[in-house]
């Protein structure tokens, strides 16, 4: 009883603070008038030094240059902050030397570059001058990593390079000799394939891995940098062999440099990933190498010759040692070679928008070609009462006497021979 009087728990006042009530009626008519806690002269004789101090003043500065919370929590000073000197800073375009912007132009096509706008794009990449060796190696280094990169434009890249080759004739004299487009790509994809061949395993990789110690790289990391380093050799590997193709790299290269080495390490020493690029490389190269083979009137080195290589290929299958992949590799290449090197499945390769939707068409006409052998297939099978079909006869209709049910012998009628002598009565 004691607890209720007085205005029950909010004590005589009617409210928490000791004020007159809040009037929650003429609140919600929108003429609100704020409780006396909310007026700082009020609110500090009601309420102590709740409403003395101002609401914007969070924090207060306190010893040792720290600022105290007025909630009670201690908050470090915050230093400006200060630029380094190797920070990032706005580029400026025109600080840009003009063979980098040379160089960028190159790239920005490339990125565009498709067989749709080929001559188009070619026309503008022709019309950058080149008349220092500098941006002649840095469009030669844009055409390489995008080829090595995208190995199914690899056909369209070294179509490009043909061009550029016949096209571009500025040479440019160094210590080693006069050097032009062509000699400049022969060279970096040379020096790419002597690195890539001789170092597939695990130890050139963790060698090569930068800010390392072999010992010290973790294996997620060395996986990543197998991967790429992989991928990279195939991309190689394709583009040396559509180099070939378009005859700028000579036959004697391929066959004494490329197949020969790759063919004698795969013998010696079983890695599956040279196994690959040898299949990669004549599966590129292979139809050109037997075509030019059969063209030639004098006889060909027995060392050089296609059957050759195909046969220590198939050889070297037989190894039951060595990885399914790799000799099921060597199969496909064989297979391809018996079918005059066309392959069985389609090559997924750069087209034209116009190839795209001649190949959606043949698609759409094959299948209502089979919808249609499907349908006339069915019409023929079928036949139930009205049809002229139905199921083959397995001797069901056949006259003759048949074992029945208890062992009783059943004779079985022809209906049609019933039907005719009922006609003749």
């Amino acid at each position: 009883g004691g607890m209720m009087s007085g205005g029950g728990f909010m004590g005589a006042g009617g409210s928490f603070d000791g004020v007159k009530e809040y009037d929650l009626n003429r609140a919600r008519s929108g003429h609100r008038v704020p409780p006396a806690s909310f007026n700082t002269a009020a609110g500090a004789a009601a309420g102590g030094d709740r409403g003395g101090r101002k609401p914007s003043m969070r924090f207060e500065t306190g010893q040792g240059g720290m600022n105290k919370d007025v909630r009670g929590s201690m908050v470090a000073s915050v230093e400006p902050l200060q630029m380094s000197e190797t920070g990032w800073k706005p580029r400026n375009v025109d600080s840009e030397d003009e063979i980098t912007r040379k160089v960028k132009e190159v790239r920005m096509i490339l990125n565009k570059l498709t067989l749709e706008k080929f001559d188009v794009l070619y026309e503008q990449m022709k019309a950058i001058d080149v008349h220092d060796l500098h941006v002649l190696k840095g469009i030669v280094h844009e055409v390489f990593e995008k080829a090595v990169a995208e190995p199914a434009f690899a056909p369209m890249y070294a179509k490009l390079c043909h061009k550029l080759s016949e096209e571009v004739k500025e040479q440019f004299k160094t210590e080693t000799g006069d050097v032009d487009f062509r000699r400049i790509l022969l060279k970096g994809v040379q020096d790419e394939f002597e690195s890539s061949t001789q170092g597939e395993d695990e130890a050139y990789v963790r060698q090569h891995l930068k800010g390392s110690s072999p010992e010290e790289v973790p294996t997620e990391v060395l996986q990543d940098a197998m991967k790429k380093s992989k991928r990279r050799m195939l991309g190689n590997i394709r583009f040396i062999g559509e180099l070939y193709v378009k005859q700028l790299i000579k036959e004697r290269v391929i066959q004494e440099y490329c197949v020969e080495k790759l063919l004698e390490r795969a013998e010696r020493q079983r890695e599956e990933d040279v196994i690959e690029c040898l299949c990669k490389l004549l599966t590129t190269t292979g139809k050109t190498l037997e075509q030019k083979e059969k063209e030639r009137k004098k006889k060909v080195e027995q060392q050089k010759s296609i059957n050759v290589y195909m046969a220590r290929l198939v050889r070297l299958s037989t190894d039951k040692s060595l990885p399914s992949r790799s000799r099921f590799m060597i199969q496909d290449l064989a297979d391809l070679r018996k079918n005059d090197w066309v392959p069985r499945r389609e090559v997924a390769q750069a087209k034209t928008i116009s190839e795209i939707h001649e190949d959606v068409k043949k698609e759409e006409a094959a299948k209502l070609q089979a919808a249609a052998e499907a349908a006339r297939s069915t019409g023929r099978g079928g036949g139930g009462r009205g049809g002229g079909g139905g199921a083959p006869d397995y001797g069901r209709n056949r006259m003759g006497p048949s074992r029945g049910v208890g062992g009783m012998t059943m004779h079985h009628v022809n209906s049609a021979a019933v039907q005719k002598t009922r006609n003749y009565d």
